[in-house]
């Protein structure tokens, strides 16, 4: 029965590996919102994939049994953590929308599991130049390619405070264009609908600041309570991201509130 746990673990574990590592491949403003810093997710994308292939090789059965519990924990009490927070998605599988108190059901079951069935024989090191090569080799393509992204763009943050359940709200933010080069955007995305972005201009020269209002809108979604991080990208006429900037905010109950519902400017 262990050994059938070590695949299916050892290959969710590659498969989370490898999804944070595309998402730090392809997105150089991996991890700012839910507020992980980069170079842990690069850490993690690495740990995962090396551990993986060990346990999908069957190397050294009992130290990948408890490294394997160590982090199962650690991404329990990190989705634990996310779930209390009223998080809407965890970065545990890159930009695949998974809900935090699903994976720390999850995370929970495989400790649990990893616990109950412990393996029953040594393990051998027949196959160990390959399970090297298979951990190694991902891992430092991981760490060399997502080191060193090839376009940052401009960070920042506004925190809209507290609101009300189903209320709206509205904050000025600014970010100053430090690239060293002219930036036009042509488009805003946001990782939520219920978030808008409003620029004074489109056209950023270096060195000026960009000004705009971040708005907040919870009447889709009434019932929604706890912390909210809300990632917009201003994107260029060629799609790359010009910036990124995160609206933050704490979502509490009509009843917390003074008045509720509606519209605050700051």
């Amino acid at each position: 029965m262990h050994r059938y746990l070590d695949v299916f673990l050892g290959a969710v574990l590659v498969l989370a590996g490898a999804l944070k590592g595309q998402q730090l491949l392809t997105d150089p403003t991996a991890g700012r919102a839910s507020g992980f810093p980069r170079e842990l997710l690069i850490g993690a994308s690495a740990f995962e994939l090396a551990l993986g292939c060990w346990m999908l090789a069957g190397l050294y059965r009992r130290l990948t049994r408890w490294l394997a519990l160590a982090w199962f924990t650690c991404l329990a009490a990190v989705a634990l953590a996310q779930g209390v927070g009223g998080a809407q998605s965890c970065a545990c599988l890159g930009e695949l929308h998974t809900d935090p108190w699903f994976m720390f059901a999850f995370d929970v079951a495989s400790v649990a599991a990893l616990w109950t069935w412990g393996p029953t024989s040594s393990s051998s090191v027949r196959f160990f130049p390959l399970a090297l090569f298979l951990s190694l080799l991902p891992a430092a393509g991981v760490i060399s390619l997502a080191a060193v992204p090839s376009h940052v763009p401009l960070f920042a943050e506004t925190n809209l405070g507290d609101i009300a359940q189903g209320g709206q709200k509205q904050h000025m933010f600014q970010l100053r264009n430090d690239s060293g080069i002219f930036m036009e955007v042509a488009a805003i995305e946001t990782s939520c609908p219920c978030a808008s972005i409003r620029l004074e201009r489109t056209g950023i020269p270096a060195g000026q600041f960009l000004a705009g209002n971040a708005m907040l809108d919870l009447r889709p979604k009434p019932d929604f309570e706890g912390d909210l991080a809300i990632e917009a990208k201003g994107l260029r006429p060629s799609g790359k991201v010009a910036f990124v900037l995160v609206v933050r905010a704490r979502v509490h109950s009509i009843s917390e509130a003074d008045t509720g519902g509606s519209l605050i400017q700051e």
